[in-house]
């Protein structure tokens, strides 16, 4: 069993929200990955700054960001980490990428997962490799 917790840090319900816990354990299941837990948490743009600024040293909101933890445990299950998203971001990315604002929040979060598991696109080739199973994991969630 995987558990996936996602909030929104202004304390929203949403149906967005529960979108991205469905995509999330669908890419989990596809991966063949049990037992693990993840929490993401939708941001103000403001606050995605500064994490960006203290963790990257970059003075500007980011998309998404992705906190691993190493060898931590909530009994059974092995605690992957942290996504976090920015919601101006996502938004502003949606509407200049010309798709629906959800598929932009499930796009990060599978791609935060993905950071969280160990991917990473600093080289071609790896990018290559990260944005192919990406794309795989959205399209066999959508599928669902």
């Amino acid at each position: 069993m995987n558990v996936i917790t996602v909030k929104d840090a202004a304390g929203y319900k949403t149906l967005r929200l529960i979108l991205i816990q469905k995509t999330l354990k669908s890419a989990l299941k596809k991966m063949r990955i049990d037992n693990v837990h993840v929490d993401v948490t939708l941001i103000n743009d403001a606050e995605m700054k500064k994490l960006n600024r203290v963790y990257r040293g970059k003075n500007k909101p980011t998309d998404v960001l992705s906190f691993g933890q190493k060898d931590m445990k909530i009994g059974k299950l092995r605690v992957l980490g942290d996504i976090i998203i920015a919601k101006e971001t996502t938004a502003k990315q949606a509407k200049k990428m010309n798709h629906p604002i959800n598929d932009e929040y499930t796009m990060l979060a599978v791609h935060g997962l993905l950071h969280l598991l160990g991917y990473d696109h600093e080289r071609k080739k790896d990018e290559l490799v990260m944005f192919a199973l990406q794309r795989k994991l959205l399209d066999y969630a959508r599928a669902k």
